[in-house]
């Protein structure tokens, strides 16, 4: 298997590895517009993003929550 390779999303991830995650994003611009609005954790000397993090902040731009499946919704069950 390939370096960076997985069959899933590590759980932490470098800046280039959140880039890619976040869209295919080159790292300059995930630098100016995810990154300010994601807190990293330091492990050891590095500095990682959380995949759960970056996901709840692409749902949260898309006007979704973190639990939202995507599908449309009826208006009235919030009545129920």
């Amino acid at each position: 298997m390939a370096k960076n390779s997985y069959p899933f999303p590590p759980a932490a991830m470098d800046e280039n590895q959140a880039a890619f995650f976040c869209g295919n994003l080159d790292t300059s611009s995930f630098k100016k517009h995810i990154a300010p609005h994601v807190a990293a954790i330091k492990i050891g000397a590095r500095k990682a993003y959380l995949t759960t993090s970056l996901q709840d902040y692409l749902n949260a731009l898309a006007g979704r929550s973190s639990h939202d499946t995507g599908k449309p919704t009826n208006p009235l069950d919030n009545l129920l």
